[in-house]
C-alpha cells in the first residue's frame, strides 16, 4: 500500500512512525514545504498536478491532519477526482473551530461551565492551545502533569475526572488548553 501524508507537523510524523510499522506499507510519501530526510516528498503547483501525481505514484491513501490543507478544500478535491483520503472536510473542520469561540464567549458573558475537567481515559491524546497551531502530543498522565507542571497530588478518578475548579487543577490555570 502506498500512502500520502499530507503536512510535516507532530502529528503527521507521528502517523508516518505508526505507518511505518506497518506490514501493509510498500512505499511513503509526504506534500510538503518542508519534506523530511527520509521520506520522498511530492512537490506540486496546485491541487490538480498532486492529484496527477498521486495517481501516477499509485496512492492508495491520503491521511491529512493538517488544516492548512483542510482549509483549502483539499478533501472535497480528492474525492472529486476518485482519490482515497482520511480527514475531516472544510464544512466539519469549521464546525471544529467554532468551537474556540463557544467558549470565549461562554467565558466572556460569565455562564456556567462545569467545575471538572475531564481526563482522558487512554493515550496518546494531542493537546492545542489557544494561542499557538502548535500540537503536543501526550503519552501519559504523568507526562500530562510534568507538561504543565501539576502537583503529584492530581489524581485520576475512576471516571475519568481531575478533581478541579474551572479551568485549573490544583491551582495550575489550564485556560489555554483546548478540552
Amino acid at each position: 500500500m502506498n500512502i500520502l501524508i499530507l503536512g510535516t507537523g507532530e502529528i503527521e510524523q507521528t502517523v508516518i512512525k505508526l505507518c511505518q510499522k506497518s506490514r501493509l506499507l510498500d512505499k511513503i510519501f509526504t506534500a510538503s514545504n518542508e519534506p523530511l530526510d527520509d521520506i520522498a516528498n511530492i512537490e506540486y503547483n496546485d491541487f490538480d498536478e498532486l492529484c496527477k501525481k498521486a495517481k501516477a505514484l499509485q496512492i492508495d491513501l491520503t491521511l491529512v491532519a493538517d488544516k492548512f490543507f483542510i482549509q483549502e478544500g483539499i478533501v472535497e478535491f480528492f474525492k472529486s477526482r476518485m482519490l482515497n483520503i482520511i480527514s475531516v472536510n472544510k464544512k466539519w473542520f469549521n464546525l471544529e473551530s467554532s468551537r474556540l469561540i463557544a467558549k470565549q464567549l461562554i467565558n466572556h458573558y460569565s455562564i456556567n461551565n462545569p467545575d471538572i475537567i475531564k481526563a482522558p481515559l487512554a493515550f496518546p491524546i494531542v493537546i492545542r492551545t489557544d494561542d499557538s497551531t502548535a500540537n503536543y502530543i501526550v503519552h501519559s498522565m504523568q507526562e500530562l502533569k510534568d507538561k504543565y507542571n501539576l502537583p503529584s497530588c492530581v489524581a485520576t478518578k475512576s471516571d475519568g475526572q481531575i478533581n478541579g475548579s474551572g479551568r485549573s487543577i490544583a491551582g495550575v490555570d489550564l485556560g489555554k488548553i483546548i478540552h
